[in-house]
């Protein structure tokens, strides 16, 4: 995919990148019974019908950015079910976390990991903000509860 780059020094206005995704949907009451592989507990369990939480992973390579072969960037966005929410009133608890991973030793390393951090952090202020103000979770549009941890 093509993705816009924010405006930094010896950056080009997009980037072509490559994703890897990871989507996880558990339940913390799925256990006992094991799968068709004879595995036990959540991994053997089969699909999960009704998930109590929701975690998306994702991993991204910048392919047109200095030293963008050098450093991986890393997103972690968690959507648990709410430990004080109810029937009557749903909540869903949200956690973002993010990580730059460096393959290879490069110049400018703590100046990459600053730049990637700020954006994702800004990133995911502006993700919160937007479920805040449209998000509608549960039927009936009870509002989310998010807790938003900027990314690491």
């Amino acid at each position: 995919a093509v993705v816009p780059v924010p405006k930094a020094p010896m950056c080009p206005k997009s980037t072509k990148m490559t994703g890897n995704f990871i989507v996880c949907a558990s339940n913390d009451l799925v256990g006992g019974g094991g799968g068709s592989d004879g595995m036990k507990g959540p991994l053997g369990a089969g699909p999960v019908s009704d998930p109590s939480s929701l975690t998306l992973l994702t991993s991204k390579a910048s392919h047109d950015v200095p030293y963008g072969d050098c450093f991986l960037v890393q997103e972690k966005v968690e959507l648990k079910a709410s430990s004080s929410s109810s029937s009557e009133d749903p909540g869903v608890d949200l956690k973002i976390s993010g990580r730059v991973v460096f393959l290879k030793s490069c110049m400018f390393q703590s100046k990459i990991k600053s730049g990637t951090i700020s954006q994702l952090t800004r990133v995911a202020e502006a993700f919160l903000g937007h479920l805040r103000a449209h998000g509608s979770f549960a039927p009936g549009g009870a509002s989310p509860r998010a807790v938003a941890k900027p990314p690491a």
